[in-house]
């Protein structure tokens, strides 16, 4: 029992020096997201599993770090991309506020310039306004969702938003337009089985 622990601190210490190396590097040349990522590969897997304070520090420090590669980033779509990150992470440490104002603004970049990203971020969109109980705005980003990937084949996302929209008009009773919504969402996802959505 003792010889394993033993073990495991000292591939946690290698693990951690590792770590630290690279994290010196990627600061070093100004390698921002990569330093996020690194951060975060600290945060979900290095620390330990009481610590969220060390947890939260560390998100906090990968979120700064995000923030400096999207004042950096040229490409309008790398920048969208970077602050739907910043948004997600804001998300998870409870900045609801915070996560909704990048998120928005990473829909508007998106929207702006016409990537078809822009619908996955919607569908972040009606989960925070899902959890914020604002079932009209919920419904609506779903709707916008389903007009966004129309005609194109994005059949994980296509099924996801039916699901979404339908459990939220479930709210409304509106049980009949629910309903087709799920038959759709079941033929969306039987020819190409996906067993985790139905």
């Amino acid at each position: 029992g003792s010889l394993q622990g033993l073990l495991k601190l000292s591939v946690d210490d290698e693990a951690r020096g590792l770590l630290k190396q690279v994290r010196e590097i990627e600061q070093r040349e100004g390698l921002h997201e990569h330093l996020a990522n690194c951060l975060l590969d600290e945060a979900y897997h290095m620390t330990q599993l009481g610590d969220a304070e060390a947890r939260r520090n560390l998100i906090l420090q990968a979120i700064d770090s995000l923030k400096e590669e999207f004042r950096e980033a040229q490409s309008p779509k790398h920048r969208a991309h970077v602050m739907g990150r910043i948004s997600s992470l804001c998300w998870d440490l409870g900045e609801g506020p915070e996560a909704m104002s990048w998120l928005k603004r990473a829909g508007d970049l998106f929207e702006k310039i016409g990537d078809v990203h822009l619908a996955s971020f919607c569908g972040s969109l009606g989960q925070m306004h899902r959890a914020e109980g604002r079932l009209d705005d919920e419904i609506a980003t779903y709707r916008r969702v389903l007009s966004l990937i129309e005609g194109r084949s994005f059949h994980d996302l296509a099924a996801g938003a039916r699901i979404s929209l339908a459990a939220a008009l479930r709210y409304r009773r509106e049980f009949s337009e629910a309903k087709k919504l799920l038959d759709e969402a079941e033929a969306i996802c039987d020819p190409h089985q996906f067993k985790d959505f139905v």
